[in-house]
C-alpha cells in the first residue's frame, strides 16, 4: 500500500528536483547557445562551486536552526529563479549570476535533505536501515537524471539546447509543492541562536578525528570522479557521435550509479570487507582516467566513463552513511553542508586547471592528470574497517 509519509515525500521532492534536461547537453548549452570557450565554461564552474563554498555552512545552520525543511523549499525557489537568469540570453556575467542562484540553492538543499531524511530515520527508531535508505535516495536523484538525459538531448535537438533549460521550471515546481508538506521532526539540543548554532557544528567537525579522516577519503576521489561530467562530452564529440545520443550515453551512466549505488551490501560482502571495496572504488576510477587519456576507441572509452561515474560519484552517498554514525542530530546538516562545502571546492580548485589544461593542451593530458591524482590520494587514505559503521 502506498504510503505518503515523509520518507515518500522527500524522495518525490529529490526526483522533481532531478530532472535536469540540461544535463546531457552541458557543454553545447555554454558553448554552442552560450557562445563561451571550454575555459569561460569552466571558470564559470569555478564560480559556482566558491559560491557553494561560501553558502554551504551558514546555509547548513539555517537548516539545522530554522528548520531543513524551511531551507529546502527556499532552495528550490532560488533554483527557479536561477533557471530563468540562465535563459534570457546567452551572456557571460548574466551565467556568473545565474551560478550564484543555483549555487545559494544547492547549498540551501543540500545537507539540509539528508539531515531530514535520516532524523526521520531516527525518529522511526530506523538507524539501521540507513544505508539502504540512503542508497534509494541517491538513486532516485540518479533515476530522475536518467530520465530527464535523453528528453533533454531531444529537446535540444528539436526545440533548441535553450528550452532543455526552461523546461526544468516545471519538475522543479512540482518539487517546490512537495516540500510545503514534509513534516519536521523534533530535534533534541538546538542552540538558541543561528550563530551558536553556526560555531557549535563548525566546532564539532573540526574535533572528530575519524570523522575527518572519513572526508578526506570520500571528498578526494569525489572531486575528481566528478570532473568526468564536464569532461565526457568533449570526448564524444572528438568521436563526432550527434547530440542526441548524449542522452543515451549520460542515462547509461546514470543507470550504472543506480545499480552501483543499490548493491553497496552486495558489494561489500564480495570484497570481504566494507574497507577493500573503499580501496577498490578509488583505485578502479584512478586506473580508469589513466586509460581514457590513452584510448582511441569509443568503443573502450564509454565503459571507462560508465566506470567513473559509476564507481567514483557514488562514494559519496556510501560516505554519507558512514558519516552520519558520528555526527549528533542537532548539528548533522552543518556538518553534512561543511563536507558538501569540501567536496565542491575542491572541484572548484581543478576546473580551471582541467580548463587549460584542455584548451591549451588536450584532453587526454587531463585525463591522465585526473587518474595520477586519484591514485596519489588514495595513498593517503587512513580510513580503517572500525570507523566504517552501519
Amino acid at each position: 500500500m502506498f504510503k505518503f509519509d515523509n520518507i515518500t515525500k522527500l524522495y518525490l521532492t529529490k526526483f522533481f528536483l532531478s530532472l535536469h534536461f540540461i544535463g546531457a547537453v552541458l557543454i553545447p548549452f555554454f558553448m554552442e547557445w552560450g557562445r563561451l570557450t571550454y575555459m569561460q565554461t569552466m571558470l564559470l564552474q569555478s564560480i559556482f562551486v566558491i559560491s557553494v563554498t561560501l553558502f554551504e555552512v551558514p546555509t547548513g545552520a539555517v537548516a539545522d536552526h530554522y528548520g531543513r525543511r524551511i531551507s529546502i523549499s527556499i532552495g528550490i525557489i532560488v533554483n527557479i529563479l536561477g533557471i530563468i537568469a540562465y535563459t534570457i540570453k546567452p551572456d557571460f556575467f548574466i551565467f556568473v549570476i545565474a551560478e550564484i542562484l543555483w549555487a545559494l540553492a544547492y547549498a540551501l538543499v543540500s545537507g539540509a535533505d539528508h539531515a531530514l531524511l535520516y532524523d526521520t530515520l531516527k525518529e522511526e527508531k530506523k538507524e539501521k536501515e540507513s544505508k539502504k535508505i540512503l542508497g534509494k535516495f541517491g538513486s532516485i536523484e540518479l533515476i530522475g537524471i536518467l530520465i530527464a538525459a535523453p528528453i533533454g538531448s531531444l529537446i535540444a535537438q528539436y526545440f533548441g539546447i535553450v528550452w532543455a533549460t526552461k523546461a526544468m521550471i516545471i519538475p522543479f515546481f512540482f518539487s517546490l509543492l512537495i516540500s510545503f508538506t514534509i513534516k519536521e521532526p523534533k530535534i533534541k539540543g538546538k542552540e538558541n541562536n543561528y550563530f551558536d548554532t553556526l560555531k557549535s557544528g563548525l566546532s564539532y567537525f573540526k574535533n572528530n578525528k575519524k570523522l575527518k579522516i572519513l572526508v578526506f577519503d570520500a571528498v578526494s576521489i569525489f572531486s575528481f570522479s566528478l570532473l568526468i561530467i564536464w569532461t565526457y562530452q568533449l570526448l564524444l564529440k572528438d568521436f563526432n557521435i550527434p547530440i542526441g545520443y548524449f542522452g543515451i550515453i549520460h542515462a547509461i551512466a546514470v543507470l550504472f550509479e543506480v545499480i552501483i549505488m543499490n548493491n553497496f551490501d552486495n558489494l561489500e560482502k564480495m570484497f570481504g570487507s566494507k574497507k577493500k571495496y573503499i580501496l577498490f572504488s578509488a583505485l578502479v576510477v584512478g586506473f580508469s582516467y589513466l586509460l581514457l587519456a590513452f584510448s582511441t576507441s569509443i568503443y573502450l572509452s564509454i565503459p571507462l566513463i560508465l566506470i567513473v561515474f559509476g564507481i567514483g560519484i557514488t562514494r559519496m552517498t556510501l560516505f554519507t552513511n558512514y558519516l552520519n554514525k558520528f555526527i549528533e542530530s542537532h548539528h548533522r546538516a552543518t556538518v553534512l553542508s561543511t563536507v558538501s562545502m569540501f567536496a565542491k571546492f575542491g572541484s572548484g580548485l581543478l576546473y580551471p586547471l582541467v580548463g587549460f589544461i584542455t584548451e591549451n593542451y588536450s584532453l587526454s593530458l587531463t585525463f591522465f592528470s585526473l587518474g595520477i591524482l586519484v591514485l596519489i590520494s588514495t595513498t593517503f587514505s587512513k580510513v580503517r574497517e572500525d570507523m566504517l559503521i552501519d
